[in-house]
């Protein structure tokens, strides 16, 4: 697959293996982002814009939930999977949706703006710039429409009862955000960010808190790490050869049956714009 560069790399990776790991995660995140669409209030008619897209998963619930009267924009640095996702919802559904390929680090705008929802999910974790991004996004939301920000507080995450290898695999983790310079607890700092880029103090916020058999969590916990291999070597967490031994280590524990693994968790911030 081509891949389309940009200044704040998306460290995960663009291959089908990770690709394979977001429509995974997408079924997971289904729910509190439902939850989330609907506490803003979305409804038949809204034009929405779908922020750092990735697989499309949102960019359809949102196209069910406005309706044939709405639309749905989707827009992403890399666009080859939604575009697919919205040839297979065209051939079922009303066309309400768009694509774009565009890049949120750069300092034009989308096609269609000002929009009644601009959303995104898992963006802001990925941004070295998180305040500038959502200066970009609030400025693409018009008056009397609404931001809503979805992101992952991975600094949370537990095993219990404790266990040393699956806790590395945190660690690893959290440090590959961090030394890439992204917040790797973007969820519970977006009211602050919100602050910082002249938005305003947040009209909702709502939590999603999971937790898992260990063994399920391990199971993502290790795809995660498998499409972090690379950037762990680079950021200089371990050599090729080590990072092997450790997934090879972590693939071949099995947890005690009575382990239990918490997941990010995932906070939905928003605010509407005034008139």
């Amino acid at each position: 697959m081509a891949k389309a560069k940009s200044d704040t790399e998306y460290i995960l990776g663009y291959d089908e293996a990770e690709y394979t790991r977001l429509e995974f995660q997408a079924k997971l995140l289904e729910p509190p982002t439902r939850e989330a669409l609907e506490a803003v209030g979305i409804t038949k008619g809204w034009r929405c814009l779908d922020v750092a897209c990735g697989t499309g998963a949102v960019t359809r619930l949102m196209g069910e939930m406005v309706g044939a009267s709405g639309s749905v924009h989707a827009i992403d640095v890399n666009i080859e999977h939604v575009d697919a996702t919205v040839a297979r919802l065209k051939a079922n559904s009303p066309n309400v949706y768009s694509t774009e390929q565009f890049d949120v680090t750069r300092t034009s705008s989308p096609r269609g703006i000002p929009y009644n929802l601009v959303f995104a999910r898992l963006l802001i974790c990925h941004m070295t710039d998180p305040v500038g991004t959502l200066k970009k996004m609030w400025s693409w939301v018009t008056p009397g429409g609404i931001l809503l920000v979805q992101d992952y507080d991975i600094g949370v995450l537990k095993v219990t009862p404790s266990n040393a290898l699956v806790e590395e695999g945190f660690e690893i983790l959290q440090q590959c955000f961090a030394r890439a310079g992204k917040d790797y607890r973007a969820g519970s700092s977006m009211p602050h960010y919100f602050q910082r880029a002249s938005i305003g103090e947040h009209d909702g916020i709502l939590f999603s808190c999971k937790s898992t058999p260990a063994l399920k969590g391990q199971d993502m916990l290790f795809a995660v790490l498998k499409s972090l291999k690379m950037p762990a070597v680079k950021l200089g967490l371990k050599t090729e050869g080590e990072y092997d031994t450790f997934l090879n280590t972590l693939a071949a524990s099995v947890p005690s049956t009575d382990s239990v693994m918490r997941r990010p968790d995932m906070i939905s911030v928003w605010r509407k714009r005034g008139n």
